[in-house]
């Protein structure tokens, strides 16, 4: 670290005394071969700075045509800054407090400085980090086509010649930085100021131009600063739209300009130092002025009610984004670079405010911003929206509608589920009120619409049953009723007819009252046969007591019973009863 300090004491003088090397006829090298480039020797006598530096004059020399570059070396530098030699060949410049000069520490800031200072010292600078790894390199050049600056590395691990800045220590000691985070890191550089090579050195305005910002908009402050223009007597900062130069500011006495612009467009700005009877102008800066505009379509909504924003003068930007912000932070941005508006909607309750921001060259550049006021929602009572779900809507915004399920409780039958019929369950809602059916299977035994049926006895052809209840509705007995056998039947003797002696009887036929059918047929009786007149007896001379007469014999009956009545009659007096009853049969008479 001493020798660092030492070397950086050396390199910081004004004036850098360096062994004259003779002008003649020069090489045909270019200034990025990797034969310019040394590397720091490992006797620990020479820093990377110091390195840095002589790769940097190594190339101014072969630029001003010096034949013998290849003799600024560590050896010839070391022994003239030992001995302070008389000889000065070249100024360097120190820039420090890379921040403070350009009122800004915008990486981008930085970059557009470096590419600047380059286009102007095409030998290239020496830039130095002061944090973790504290090293310096040498930066070449830019290749715009690509976005790269190149440098030459001090250190023998990473070989000789001309690598991407990303390669370089100062982003591989921390894992592989990027280049915008190495730039971002710099914080010091040494450029070569005189260039007249040999001599006393002369003065020879080399301005620089830069800005904090590359796009603004319409309004929005702006600063410019310039350097290399120390001895001029006027200097001025040139704005230039649509090529020509419309305005320009004195800054004589100050190296910065504070300003804005009204309208938009593209403008490029530089700046130019009067100076022994001349003009030395620097490259243009490009500086992107946008109006970006946002709007809503309401500006007091309701907690997650729907609210659209859109923009309009960004169309040039890289990026889009919204950019929501409560209590002065933003804690939302959604990208909207595909798109012109963005609809979403709040949490909380709350007062917000959201403007548009593009991103262009490196800059953001914001819309002002809409206030939008977020306030809770004025629900009315909550309503059956269905079986599952209730609602409630805002009454400051009908198409807010927020929805809940229902809170049911253990439901009630409403409807008794009957033989026929399903029945019904209701379930009411706590909240809503509304309610919700369910369907009762039917219950087999739920008669309720029943009659009670009287018994019926039975007939010879009809079963009877014994009293019962009927269901009206299921068309069923559901108690009694119970089948009784048939009866027998209620029997008559129908068509019997009694023999004669001059005509068969008939038994008769067995005949049922009720079902007025014929049970069995009768036979026929033979007709009866006359008996044998009897005669007059004669008197007797002497009166005796009559013998007892014999009984008749027992006159012939039908087979098949009496004509009259169906009975077989024999004996005394049947046979007179039977006499008598085949009379009657005669007559078509029938008991």
């Amino acid at each position: 670290m001493k020798k660092i300090k030492q070397v950086l004491s050396v390199l910081l003088a004004v004036v850098m005394l360096v062994a004259v090397v003779p002008v003649g006829e020069v090489n045909a090298i270019s200034i990025n071969d990797s034969s310019v480039f040394l590397h720091q020797p490992t006797d620990g006598d020479s820093t990377c700075v110091f390195t840095s530096c002589l790769n940097m004059f190594r190339r101014r020399a072969i630029i001003d045509g010096d034949s013998e570059w290849e003799s600024i070396t560590h050896n010839n530098y070391k022994n003239t800054i030992t001995t302070n030699g008389v000889s000065v060949r070249w100024t360097i410049t120190d820039v420090r407090g890379m921040n403070a000069s350009m009122n800004s520490d915008l990486t981008s800031n930085k970059k557009n400085y470096f590419i600047s200072m380059l286009n102007n010292y095409p030998e290239g600078i020496v830039i130095y980090c002061g944090s973790n790894p504290m090293h310096t390199v040498l930066l070449t050049d830019y290749d715009s086509s690509t976005d790269t600056f190149y440098c030459a590395e001090t250190l023998s691990s990473f070989g000789y010649g001309r690598i991407p800045l990303t390669s370089c220590y100062l982003s591989t000691y921390n894992g592989g930085l990027s280049q915008s985070s190495v730039i971002s890191k710099i914080s010091q550089i040494w450029y070569v100021s005189n260039r007249s090579g040999g001599g006393t050195p002369t003065y020879t305005p080399t301005p620089v131009v830069g800005d904090d910002k590359n796009a603004v908009v319409v309004g929005e402050n702006i600063s410019f600063w310039y350097s290399g223009l120390t001895e001029c007597s006027e200097v001025e900062f040139c704005f230039e739209k649509n090529g020509e130069v419309y305005y320009r500011a004195d800054s004589t006495s100050s190296t910065t300009y504070k300003t804005y612009f009204e309208a938009t467009g593209t403008y490029y700005v530089f700046v130019r130092g009067y100076y022994n009877g001349q003009w030395y102008n620097s490259g243009k800066i490009k500086v992107s002025v946008l109006n970006p505009q946002i709007n809503d379509n309401k500006n007091t909504v309701c907690v997650g009610e729907p609210i659209t924003f859109t923009y309009s003068g960004l169309t040039p930007c890289e990026e889009v984004q919204f950019e929501f912000s409560k209590n002065g932070t933003v804690y939302y941005s959604p990208d909207s670079t595909s798109s012109t508006s963005f609809s979403t909607y709040f949490e909380n309750a709350g007062t917000y405010y959201v403007n548009a921001a593009g991103y262009l060259d490196g800059n953001w550049c914001r819309s002002g911003k809409v206030k939008v006021e977020v306030i809770n929602h004025s629900f009315g009572a909550w309503t059956r929206l269905n079986d599952t779900q209730h609602q409630r809507v805002c009454s400051r915004d009908s198409s807010h509608v927020e929805k809940a399920n229902h809170t049911w409780n253990n439901g009630s039958v409403t409807k008794a589920a009957t033989c026929t019929a399903t029945g019904v369950k209701t379930y009411t809602c706590s909240v809503c009120q509304g309610t919700k059916t369910e369907t009762i299977s039917i219950n087999a035994s739920n008669h309720v619409n029943t009659k009670s049926v009287a018994a019926t006895a039975s007939t010879c052809t009809v079963k009877g049953y014994t009293a019962g209840v009927y269901c009206n509705d299921c068309k069923k007995y559901i108690s009694g009723h119970a089948e009784q056998p048939l009866a027998a039947h209620k029997t008559t003797t129908v068509n019997a007819k009694d023999a004669t002696y001059d005509a068969d009887g008939y038994t008769g036929d067995t005949y049922c009252t009720v079902c007025k059918q014929t049970l069995s047929y009768g036979s026929v009786i033979p007709k009866l046969t006359k008996p044998d007149e009897p005669t007059n007896p004669t008197n007797p001379t002497n009166p005796t007591n009559p013998t007892q007469p014999t009984n008749p014999a027992p006159q012939p009956q039908p087979s098949g019973g009496c004509a009259y009545c169906g009975q077989n009659h024999t004996g005394f007096p049947g046979v007179l009863i039977g006499f008598f009853h085949s009379i009657l049969a005669l007559f078509g008479l029938r008991k």
